[in-house]
This record gives structure tokens, sequence and C-alpha cells, in this order.
């Protein structure tokens, strides 16, 4: 591992530069590395096996997503894939001002599928399809990881630029 020195009275600048540089480096780690997982999650968590027709062979006596009998083939924040369009429609929109990504979901079906509270949308025979939970639990620990490393290698960065 390289070794760096900066002069003391350097520090106060050093620091300085590193604090203004900490948004932009998790910014970056944020829309180039999560970003981009989160979107193929989405996609792969959109990619049940199950059509319409096979759904239809799994009521007994009521479908397996309903609320008065509940038995999903899969765990219940998998959505299959069906026609595709709901798979297809998963866009990512970076925030440029704040450090966030927002992945979202076009299709008009997703008030039914991507939110904490489907009652709210009148989804209130359907159980609960925490894709975006699930989506929000495994990213968690990615960006700890690739953040740290993103300020981990900004503040090398910086302190390479001030070396002697």
């Amino acid at each position: 591992m390289p070794t760096y020195s900066v002069d003391i009275e350097d520090l106060p600048e050093l620091l300085e530069s590193i604090a203004k540089n900490v948004a932009p480096a998790l910014r970056g780690a944020l829309q180039s590395k999560i970003g981009p997982k989160a979107l193929e999650m989405a996609r792969t968590l959109s990619s049940g096996p199950y059509k319409m027709k096979d759904l239809r062979l799994m009521y007994d006596p009521h479908g397996p997503y309903s609320v008065a009998d509940p038995h999903p083939p899969l765990d219940e924040y998998w959505i299959n894939e069906q026609t595709g369009d709901f798979r297809s429609a998963w866009k990512l929109r970076p925030a440029l001002a704040q450090l966030k990504i927002t992945l979202l979901n076009t299709d008009p079906k997703a008030q039914f599928l991507v939110q904490k509270n489907p009652e709210s949308s009148g989804a209130t025979r359907m159980i609960k399809r925490p894709i975006d939970d699930k989506i929000e639990a495994d990213m968690a620990p990615l960006v700890v990881e690739y953040g740290a490393k993103a300020i981990r290698d900004m503040i090398e960065d910086q302190i390479k630029a001030k070396s002697n």
C-alpha cells in the first residue's frame, strides 16, 4: 500500500476538499453501481414464471394472492411476468441534487403491486407484494459497501493530490 505525506499546514485545505467531495463520490456510487443493481433486481423479481393460466389453476377456492386464503407459489415479493409489461416498465431516475436514486415502475398495475400499502389503491383483496421492501433490504448492504469504497477512494485521491 503506498504511503503519502501531507504538510500540516495543508491539512485544513485537504479536509475542506474532502468534505466538498463526499456527496459527489456517494452520488457517483449510487448512480453507477447501486442503481443498476437495483434495476436488475427489480426486473429479476418481476420475472416470476407463472402465467395467468397457471395462476387460474391455483384457485382453491381463492387465488394464490388473495387475502382470504393466501397460498402464493413463490415468496410474495416475486411478481409473475405474465405479459412482461410490468417487468419492462421499471425505470431508474437519478436525483442529481440529492443523494438518492428512484426506482419506479410506470406500468398502471404498479399501483397495486409496488407499495407498502396496497389497500390505499383499492387492492384490498390481494396480499401485499413487498417487492420494493425486498429491493431496499437487499440494496442496503451494497449502499454501505459501495459508499464506503467511493469515499475511501476519493479521500485517497485528495491526499495524493496534496501529497509532497
